[in-house]
């Protein structure tokens, strides 16, 4: 592994048109130095990559008892290598479990953050399909929570997560030097959409050079953060673009593509 890295994404989305958001958000960026977190970072921020505040492991500085129910992980993974998906995810995930669990947070505290997590999920609409999102009908419409699956937040860390795979425009190489077909990246996404599950994260497929969902990152990150609207579907069709939402994937959905293997 090399060199273990931290970002922090700090700041609020202010403008003429929205209402002043609250400043104690963050974002917490954890990934391999492979994964180009940093180039990703200054994309989101619009500024250059030297900008971006680095922190070599000083994760209890980055998230702490006061901060804990006010900031989302963002997990970076990156296409060059996704055989190495998995080990880094769990990884990532072991050393955010053991420091959170060494906080002292208070237990209804911690127990209203894991509530929130499974009930965003429970009420998750996918109004990016439905045509009649506007109409005056929808505008007060409450979706009802639908049960968990039992594959669904079996760890619940009370944090907002999202996966992000990195470079996706390596996809062409992975295909021109390791002759990799549409069969391979179908294979490859069940494990880590599994494991999104276990988690209740969000999983989006970013490329910077090709400037594939960084915008869409940006404006999904201001969703799950301040809570304002968002009406982007789940995208599965463009493997290098691929976004899905908490709450929009199930066991069901990922054993389409097992199906399809075969």
């Amino acid at each position: 592994m090399e060199n273990d890295s931290w970002t922090t994404l700090l700041g609020e989305y202010q403008s003429r048109n929205v209402p002043k958001m609250p400043s104690n958000k963050s974002v917490l960026v954890l990934g391999d130095t492979s994964c180009d977190s940093s180039t990703l970072i200054a994309k989101l921020k619009g500024c250059k990559a030297a900008a971006v505040q680095q922190l070599n492991g000083l994760l209890k500085y980055a998230l702490n008892e006061r901060s804990f129910p006010h900031t989302l992980i963002l997990l970076t993974l990156s296409m060059a290598a996704p055989w190495n998906w998995m080990d880094q995810l769990q990884y990532w995930m072991k050393v955010l479990d053991n420091h959170i669990g060494g906080l002292e947070i208070d237990a209804e505290l911690k127990h209203q953050c894991m509530a929130r997590l499974m009930a965003k999920w429970q009420s998750y609409s996918d109004l990016g399909s439905d045509p009649l999102r506007n109409s005056p009908c929808k505008r007060n419409y409450e979706p009802v929570p639908l049960p968990l699956e039992d594959a669904v937040l079996t760890s619940n860390l009370g944090m907002e997560v999202i996966v992000v795979v990195t470079r996706s425009d390596q996809m062409a190489t992975l295909r021109r030097e390791l002759n990799y077909r549409e069969v391979h990246f179908d294979f490859m996404q069940q494990p880590i959409r599994r494991a999104c599950l276990q988690y209740g994260a969000s999983l989006v497929y970013t490329s910077v050079k090709n400037n594939v969902n960084c915008d869409l990152l940006l404006q999904y990150l201001k969703h799950r953060i301040y809570g304002l609207p968002f009406g982007t579907s789940a995208l599965v069709v463009e493997k290098d673009a691929m976004f899905i939402p908490a709450g929009w994937d199930s066991v069901q959905k990922i054993g389409i593509l097992y199906e399809s293997l075969y």
